[in-house]
């Protein structure tokens, strides 16, 4: 039955130092739909907390298709404004859009859910760009499709 039976996957309660940033990379891949945290000890009876837990990994499955269709529009009355469409992608939890001044320097980005249309508002004046747009999720990105050129 789920939730009933507990892997412990980390052991630290015999650690002596402090770790208040410690990343633990495991030997071997987990597989598991929930981790739990147990304290078993805090100094001088103080109360446990904790700010921050990240794991890494990827889901089981395929990513999402590529993105189709990815169209990027100047606002004719402000070109510093951009608008971007795209077809939603099967099986995307959400996009990220790249782009840059180059197809090979897409070093800007902005990651968006629940939408398939974007609008950046910062753009350079007299300065052309491309464009892509990638869809996630948790097994991984689809692949790139061509960036979009935007004089």
């Amino acid at each position: 039955m789920p939730g009933q039976t507990w892997q412990t996957s980390l052991d630290r309660r015999d650690r002596q130092q402090d770790s208040p940033h410690d990343y633990t990379q495991l030997a071997a891949a987990v597989t598991a739909r929930y981790v739990r945290l147990v304290n078993v000890h805090t100094p001088d009876n103080g109360l446990f907390s904790i700010s921050d837990l990240r794991l890494f990994g990827h889901a089981p499955g395929n990513p999402p298709d590529q993105v189709p269709d990815v169209v990027a529009a100047r606002n004719p009355d402000d070109p510093r404004r951009v608008h971007l469409t795209w077809q939603p992608a099967d099986n995307a939890d959400f996009y990220i859009i790249r782009y840059g001044l180059a197809p090979d320097r897409l070093f800007n980005n902005y990651q968006v859910y629940q939408t398939n249309d974007f609008d950046i508002n910062s753009l350079n004046l007299g300065t052309s760009y491309y464009f892509t747009v990638t869809a996630a999720n948790g097994t991984g990105l689809s692949p790139a499709g061509p960036a979009q050129f935007l004089k």
